[in-house]
């Protein structure tokens, strides 16, 4: 069977991350990017390659979002294609399916992929270690189809993308982010593809332990806030501290870590 380029329509894509946004917000107190947000190279017709750990069922659509807000091209994703027959509408929007039961459904994947990169200024989102794990397992190690994808493609722009979903202060949980600097590579050979792709796994990993250090120690000035979401508690109990705020002339802070008290030790 032969795997056709996946669809795009440019319209059902837009209103999608409207609604994206939209999720983000009720479902997560903020999105926050560590470090600077990553430059795109100005290398002409090449397409981009963004590794991401895969952790949660969120990643996905975090990372559409994030795709809108750092890059701006025309942007593709990958699902496994069992999981894509359930949610056929991704298939309108540049996700490519993978069949990883057999050799036929890979050299399918890197057959489709290659077509649609080749020399363009196309980005694709690819996870790979190929499954679902906690951002806490190590080692990161990925399957092969990104050394071959790369020694096919021969020139590209790489980076990667590493998420962290934590619950702090606020009754909702925090999405923290952080790319590494893209990069232009040009690859040779399948056994220096392989190497290059080892080598990326420690980077990744490296990165991903940084940033969950920085998000359990709250170094906050190492973040930027790329999306306010949703905060408080109930919304009919918040009501009730805000009209009890107006009444006694005291500002309403609605989030829990807007007020928090210092230790003994760090008062003297």
């Amino acid at each position: 069977m032969k795997q056709q380029k996946p669809q795009y329509s440019v319209l059902l894509r837009t209103y999608f991350l409207k609604y994206t946004r939209y999720m983000l917000a009720r479902s997560f107190h903020a999105v926050r990017l560590r470090n600077s947000p990553p430059a795109v190279l100005s290398h002409e017709r090449l397409p981009l390659l963004v590794a991401v750990n895969h952790s949660s069922w969120w990643d996905l659509l975090v990372g559409g979002w994030l795709d809108c807000q750092m890059f701006g091209r025309e942007s593709y994703g990958l699902m496994d294609e069992q999981q894509l027959q359930r949610y056929t509408i991704f298939k309108h929007m540049g996700v490519i399916g993978v069949d990883r039961s057999s050799l036929n459904g890979a050299q399918r994947f890197l057959s489709v992929c290659t077509e649609l990169l080749y020399e363009t200024d196309r980005t694709l989102w690819i996870t790979p270690q190929g499954a679902i794990m906690s951002s806490y397992h190590r080692p990161i190690q990925f399957q092969p189809g990104l050394a071959h994808l790369g020694a096919s493609l021969k020139r590209f722009q790489y980076c990667h993308s590493v998420l962290h979903y934590e619950f702090g202060e606020e009754r909702l949980p925090e999405v923290f982010v952080q790319f590494s600097p893209p990069e232009y590579v040009e690859l040779q050979t399948l056994s220096g593809a392989k190497q290059w792709m080892q080598n990326k796994q420690v980077a990744m990993e490296q990165d991903l332990d940084a940033l969950q250090a920085a998000a359990r120690l709250h170094r906050n000035s190492e973040f930027t806030t790329l999306l306010h979401g949703g905060g408080g508690t109930v919304k009919a109990y918040d009501l009730y501290r805000k009209a009890q705020s107006r009444l006694t002339g005291r500002s309403f802070q609605p989030n829990h870590g807007d007020v928090i008290t210092p230790q003994w030790r760090e008062r003297r």
